[in-house]
């Protein structure tokens, strides 16, 4: 499952080093396109509002979050910044991302905008493939197991494959589709089982 990593400023730190994800990570504050526009003290109170802002900003654009006195400079600047940060939107999808914000004591929410992230890419991304009603009956661990399951697939045989083997019959998950199986309550284990057996070229 992906996971919010801590940028350091620190010799020797680096990204890669940072993370034992398979599919890699992805560094989403402020010196990437990814980052939260919407400052603390000067748009948001807190982390948590500025997050806030942010979800609102990508998922509605509403007019309430943009800053009244801003130009038509800054207005353009935003929609140019949300529609791109849409477009690349699946680039994230199974990742580990990277932000400068302080991790939360375990147990406590993260009020970051990358955990945000982590969570809204799983569910953009499924309903993008597989509509959302069904991606609504999942489970959030479901749809974490989704995305991953997705994601190693496409990493080696590209989108329309994996999509074709999350909605395909499975040898491995008695002949369930793989998407369809972790609805009907199959484990996590089973389907990335599926996803080995696959790579590996097992199909019986």
């Amino acid at each position: 499952m992906p996971a919010r990593i801590k940028r350091e400023r620190l010799p020797g730190w680096t990204l890669a080093g940072a993370t034992t994800n398979p599919l890699g990570a992805q560094i989403v504050d402020r010196t990437s396109r990814y980052g939260n526009p919407f400052v603390i003290g000067v748009d948001a109170d807190d982390a948590e509002h500025a997050t806030d802002l942010y979800r609102e900003w990508l998922e509605t654009n509403s007019p309430a979050v943009y800053n009244p006195y801003g130009g038509a400079d800054y207005f353009d600047r935003m929609n140019t910044r949300r529609d791109w940060i849409l477009v690349h939107m699946h680039e994230l999808a199974g990742k580990d991302l990277a932000c400068f914000c302080d991790l939360p004591e375990p147990g406590r929410p993260d009020p970051c905008h990358g955990a945000f992230l982590i969570r809204h890419v799983t569910v953009w991304l499924l309903r993008d493939q597989f509509g959302p009603k069904l991606t609504d009956s999942l489970t959030v661990e479901q749809q974490n197991t989704a995305v991953d399951a997705y994601t190693l697939i496409r990493a080696t045989d590209g989108p329309h494959v994996a999509r074709a083997w999350m909605m395909g019959l499975n040898p491995h998950l008695d002949d369930q589709a793989p998407l369809l199986a972790l609805h009907d309550g199959r484990s996590r284990d089973d389907v990335l089982t599926a996803v080995r057996a696959h790579q590996e070229g097992v199909y019986a």
